[in-house]
């Protein structure tokens, strides 16, 4: 194994992250959006004001966790995202981080973030996503650790994907995963990708095994017959034996979502 070597000033940059990350409900950790959505940068308020904008937003909002509901109600008021698919991007930060919590979140969070100094492409933040994935959004690394910086990329991960979905035919309709999923397909299978990755998306064919279907761009032989709202079910092994499949992660995603009714 390699030693790693880092600077005292590298490791200030952790402790300070860590500090903030562990804050309860810290007005440091929420950051209100800029109007520049461009830049994707965030900037804070003072106590007094974050601790008077959380009690009214709690009360706004009772169903959205205490810990990001200001993220949530500043990306919903000021950035005019989509209630719904804003919901689904904190059900996946719950399935991923526990809403940033958690023993395992915390302890890996510190590794993960070393790792991102030393160039490592490793999943941070509460909505575990990696920075090169993050960079596509308008997002770096350092907004990714943060609450609002973690809802916003997931929020925009969800919405590229659901409207690739869309072109490939899925509808707003239930998926085949039925009362599994979120009630919209294409959601559903945005949601999939996030566990699975973006290739999954696409139209899906029947194949002679009536439980199976393949990517109708696959089938080279006989008859192309698209199964419509198809949700593909893949085995995901992880080096922390955490393993899951595409179709438990989006019931567990679409289990959030659905208490969050408020």
């Amino acid at each position: 194994m390699k030693k790693i070597i880092i600077s005292e000033s590298q490791l200030r940059r952790i402790i300070d992250n860590q500090i903030n990350e562990q804050s309860v409900v810290g007005a440091s950790n929420y950051g209100m959006p800029t109007t520049s959505t461009q830049s994707g940068t965030y900037q804070n308020t003072t106590s007094t004001q974050s601790d008077t904008q959380l009690s009214l937003a709690k009360k706004k909002y009772p169903c959205i966790h205490p810990d990001f509901v200001l993220s949530y109600q500043s990306l919903l008021d000021n950035k005019k995202y989509n209630k719904e698919y804003l919901k689904a991007a904190l059900s996946v930060i719950g399935r991923e981080s526990s809403f940033a919590s958690g023993k395992r979140y915390n302890v890996l969070g510190v590794f993960k973030n070393l790792g991102t100094l030393v160039g490592m492409d490793t999943s941070v933040g509460p909505a575990q996503m990696k920075p090169s994935t993050g960079k596509e959004f308008g997002i770096d690394d350092s907004m990714l650790k943060t609450n609002t910086g973690g809802l916003d990329a997931a929020y925009r991960y969800l919405v590229k994907y659901a409207n690739i979905a869309h072109k490939n035919g899925y509808t707003n309709k239930p998926s085949a995963l039925g009362t599994n999923g979120t009630g919209n397909a294409s959601l559903d299978i945005a949601i999939a990708s996030y566990n699975a990755g973006g290739k999954i998306i696409g139209q899906w064919c029947k194949t002679s095994d009536p439980k199976v279907c393949k990517l109708c761009s696959e089938i080279t032989t006989g008859a192309k017959i698209p199964v419509p709202n198809y949700i593909p079910n893949y085995t995901t092994e992880r080096a922390d034996m955490v393993n899951t499949t595409t179709h438990g992660y989006v019931k567990e995603v679409a289990n959030y979502y659905k208490k969050m009714t408020c």
